[in-house]
C-alpha cells in the first residue's frame, strides 16, 4: 500500500493536472502518471482499435499517451475541465471530481505512489456515455 497523501498535496495534483488538460499540454498531463500506470474508463472501451481497448483498461504510459493524444485531436477550444472537489482516502487514494466543457461530471479515482498516478478508474455522470 502507498503512503497517504494530504488533502493539500491531492489538491495541488488535481489543479496541476486540470491546468495541463486545459492548456492541451500532453507532456504536462503525462508527467503525472507512472510508467506502469493502469487506466480504466468506459471511453477507453469505446475508442477506436489501436487507441483504446475493448476491456476498458490501458496498461502503461505509452498506451495512455497514445489514447490521450488521439483524444486531444477532437477537443474544442477553451477550457475543458472545472475542478469541483478533491477527496483523499488511505494509501495514496485521491478522488478528483470535475465538470467537463459538455456539462458532464466526472470522477477520477487515482492511486498515487511515489508522487505519480499509478492507477486510475474513471466514472461519468448519467447520460455521458
Amino acid at each position: 500500500m502507498s503512503a497517504n497523501i494530504s488533502h493539500a498535496e491531492a489538491t495541488r495534483l488535481a489543479e496541476n493536472w486540470i491546468s495541463a488538460w486545459n492548456a492541451r499540454d500532453l507532456e504536462g498531463i503525462m508527467g503525472h502518471y507512472a510508467a506502469n500506470v493502469r487506466f480504466t474508463s468506459p471511453r477507453v472501451a469505446a475508442a477506436p482499435a489501436g487507441v483504446g481497448d475493448p476491456s476498458g483498461t490501458l496498461y502503461g504510459s505509452d498506451r495512455l499517451r497514445r489514447y490521450f493524444s488521439a483524444a486531444m485531436g477532437s477537443l474544442p477550444p477553451g477550457p475543458l475541465m472545472e475542478l469541483i472537489s478533491v477527496g483523499v482516502g488511505v494509501g495514496g487514494e485521491v478522488a478528483v471530481v470535475y465538470k467537463r466543457e459538455t456539462g458532464t461530471v466526472v470522477v477520477e479515482c487515482m492511486e498515487v505512489a511515489g508522487g505519480k498516478v499509478a492507477c486510475v478508474r474513471v466514472m461519468y455522470s448519467a447520460g455521458a456515455m
